[in-house]
């Protein structure tokens, strides 16, 4: 029993000194973003960052394909993405903030509970201006299309969803007990 108890306090220091290195490696280093303003992207790492870049377009290429959609369609459904990315990043910005804000506010451990509830309320409402954005780039990006082309991408909301239901019912099952 003594034997297990070094073993366990040897091996929780050894984990301690690791993540306080490297937070410390992580303070140190300069090419982060300003921690008061965080930014999406200083969230999650430059390999983040990379994969992200190499997967740039996927998505639009993919539905383009299977939407048939004409080079005039794909030339304003690119600029009806760029316009709404450049009115979308304050909001972004904004939603990044407040939930860093909370998510501090909750590890200070000193918060009360009107903090946390006035902080919640403003992420909450910075999705909520997200969500009627994203509601009008929808409504503008099927303006673009045939009505068979729009059937064809109900079609693929739907399949999309399926699968998410899918993955959602898998991985939210308890583990089997033996």
């Amino acid at each position: 029993m003594k034997r297990s108890l070094k073993s366990l306090l040897l091996l929780t220091c050894m984990l301690s000194s690791t993540s306080l290195g490297a937070q410390a490696a992580f303070a140190a280093d300069g090419s982060t973003a300003n921690a008061t303003q965080p930014t999406a992207q200083s969230q999650q790492g430059p390999r983040h960052a990379q994969r992200r870049h190499q997967r740039k377009g996927q998505f639009f290429r993919k539905l383009a394909r299977e939407l048939h959609l004409t080079g005039a369609q794909k030339a304003q459904a690119r600029e009806l993405r760029k316009t709404s990315q450049t009115a979308n990043h304050p909001l972004m910005t904004q939603l990044v903030t407040a939930r860093h804000q909370l998510r501090s506010l909750i590890a200070s451990g000193t918060a009360d509970e009107a903090a946390v509830q006035a902080q919640s309320a403003t992420v909450a409402a910075t999705e909520s201006k997200l969500a009627v954005q994203r509601a009008q780039n929808v409504k503008q990006f099927l303006a673009l299309l045939t009505p068979e082309q729009t059937a064809k991408y109900h079609e693929l909301q739907q399949k999309r969803e399926q699968r998410f239901q899918t993955f959602m019912e898998r991985h939210q099952q308890p583990a089997a007990m033996p």
